[in-house]
């Protein structure tokens, strides 16, 4: 790039120059050995100063004018442009090549090895204002192409990010080649015997790239996404998307910066589909008490049944659909849990904060221990975290407060401890005992006429309201 400087050699104007300026000098009182040295100096102190005013004159009279023509037009991609100052840089290149073009005037003959220095020192400032304006246009066209696009949400900034570290390669490559004194394509093949060397130093911003394309082609993630990374503690709203890391906004207002590279290896929670689907999906799960469960006798189904609060939270229609279920689906109602399952249905139906689509599930999952899992599946009608948590919250608080009505509680270690509350182990304790104290008053023996009869705990084992109780007490 540096032989597209050739200057021509004008002997004669630079003679004339120079004695113009050796006999100002000469006439300031400077000797005539030391004038042939200071008059070079001022003659580049002149054209430095031309430089000057030609630079001032561009970027505070011709670049404001521009302004005023691209205002008036109402070109955004020149607005765009002119906003990142490339106009003012492209410009800011004239000065210096003008400089370069006539530093022999000042310099040549027995001055040649300050003018190759001053040569060297004019090009390498062309390069660096070059590179600024180029990456100027890479900025300027990002934006344009965000704000038209509307794409601004997408992570297209590590392709225009490597874009500029391409051109900042090259505009470093020329000038180590003009500091060598070498072509730059020598350069080249010099660094490529350090090429193992190069891909290790650039391996994350190599690896960034690359993940910022498959980011941006699969649409994995864009800003302004709500994204959960397992392996660190990025729980929020990604702000910031670049070459080589995503920056995440927690919701206590910190921030976590996750490579780029680790969204494409690793698994990663988004939650845009719930914003583009318009609901909040809640998958909540109350552990039952196995020991509540029982089959409900006639007294337990009138007091659930004419329940006011039960009947407020699922509305008139709903409790009418709810009593009638009780006569059409029998095997659904034969155990509390059943009759609260079933309600769970008409509770959720009947509130305004929940939506019937896309479905609506409430099931037993399989036995682990620990109780007896209920999930309940459903969807809200909101998409803000903040009012989603708060609404789920309220749900599940509902949920809990109104189980006594149904004779379940929720498991809990301790259930064991405090298993004397439930009225159905009571009654059969009670039984057992009644049991226990009839043989020891006959002594333990049993009348050998007619047939035996039922000890009280019997009956109530072979009941339909304990029968499913006396198998986990066995």
């Amino acid at each position: 790039m540096s032989d597209l400087f050739i200057v021509a050699d004008q002997p004669d104007l630079a003679d004339k120059l120079r004695q113009t300026a050796s006999d100002f000098l000469f006439h300031l009182g400077f000797s005539q050995e030391s004038a042939d040295l200071w008059d070079r100096i001022l003659i580049f102190l002149v054209l430095v100063g031309l430089g000057g005013i030609l630079n001032f004159l561009l970027c505070r009279v011709f670049v404001p004018l521009i302004q005023i023509v691209i205002q008036k037009t109402g070109n955004k991609f020149l607005v765009h442009y002119f906003k990142r100052h490339f106009l003012r840089r492209i410009l800011s290149l004239i000065p210096p090549i003008l400089l370069l073009l006539f530093l022999p005037l000042a310099f040549s003959g027995p001055y040649e090895a300050t003018y190759l220095f001053l040569r060297k020192m004019i090009l390498i400032f062309i390069y660096l204002v070059l590179g600024r304006g180029l990456s100027a246009a890479v900025n300027a066209t990002f934006e344009y192409y965000n704000e038209r696009n509307k794409s601004a949400t997408t992570p297209y900034r590590s392709v225009f990010e490597m874009m500029k570290l391409i051109i900042w390669s090259v505009i470093l490559l020329f000038v180590a080649s003009t500091l060598m004194e070498i072509r730059p394509i020598h350069v080249i093949t010099g660094l490529s015997a350090f090429a193992a060397i190069l891909i290790l130093v650039f391996r994350d911003t190599l690896l960034g790239f690359v993940a910022g394309i498959q980011l941006a082609h699969n649409k994995m993630v864009k800003l302004g996404d709500w994204i959960q990374v397992p392996d660190s503690k990025a729980d929020g709203f990604v702000t910031d998307i670049n070459i080589l890391t995503l920056q995440v906004r927690n919701f206590d207002n910190t921030y976590v910066y996750v490579p780029a590279y680790d969204l494409v290896t690793k698994p990663f929670l988004n939650w845009a589909g719930m914003e583009e689907s318009g609901v909040w999906r809640v998958n909540e799960t109350i552990p039952i008490d196995a020991i509540s469960v029982i089959r409900p006798d006639q007294e337990l189904l009138d007091s659930i049944f004419a329940n006011p609060v039960l009947k407020e939270y699922i509305g008139d229609t709903g409790y009418q659909n709810w009593v009638a279920d009780k006569d059409k689906n029998g095997e659904e109602f034969r155990t509390n849990l059943g009759i609260f399952r079933r309600w769970i249905i008409y509770f959720l139906a009947n509130n305004s904060d929940v939506t019937t689509k896309p479905y609506q599930l409430v099931r037993v999952h399989p036995l682990d221990g620990t109780g007896i899992p209920l999930q309940i599946f459903f969807f809200l009608t909101t998409i803000s975290w903040l009012d989603g948590w708060n609404k789920q919250a309220s749900i599940l608080e509902q949920l809990l407060s109104v189980l006594p009505y149904f004779g379940l509680r929720q498991f809990q270690f301790d259930v064991w401890q405090n298993a004397e509350d439930n009225p159905v182990y009571k009654k059969i304790r009670q039984a057992v005992h009644t049991e226990q104290a009839g043989d020891n008053a006959t002594g333990g023996l049993t009348s050998q006429e007619g047939p035996a009869k039922m000890t009280p705990a019997e009956k109530i084992a072979q009941s339909d309201q304990s029968k499913d109780i006396t198998d986990l007490l066995a």
